[in-house]
């Protein structure tokens, strides 16, 4: 895998095109994160070893699970941002709306941009 050369992107697309992070060099019997932090890569050794301990959909899908409950629970009122946010405001609004009357982006289109 691109292990060797700490890139990380690469790694990305390897996976998302179906590379196994759990595949071993014939010799050494090393996995991806073994050949990245022997390569002096250890962000990338680190992030390879959470994906392969997780699995690649898992680690996908806990960042989106995370906006959904984080979601909710804006809705619900038990849970607020900082109003000293400096981005659009109104963008934020309609992600995470703080009241059942504010308009609010559906939920099947909020999960496929999450």
């Amino acid at each position: 895998m691109t292990g060797a050369t700490g890139h990380v992107e690469a790694a990305r697309l390897c996976l998302k095109h179906g590379a196994d992070v759990n595949r071993t060099t014939d010799l050494e019997q090393w996995t991806p994160d073994d050949v990245a932090k022997e390569n002096g890569h250890d962000a990338m050794a680190a992030w390879l070893a959470r994906v392969r301990v997780s699995g690649w959909a898992k680690h996908l899908s806990e960042p989106r699970y995370a906006l959904v409950v984080l979601r909710e629970l804006v809705a619900g009122d038990r849970a607020r941002r900082e109003r000293e946010f400096s981005g659009n405001e109104r963008v934020l609004d309609f992600l995470f709306p703080g009241d059942q009357h504010s308009p609010r982006l559906p939920d099947d289109i909020f999960s496929v941009i999450a």
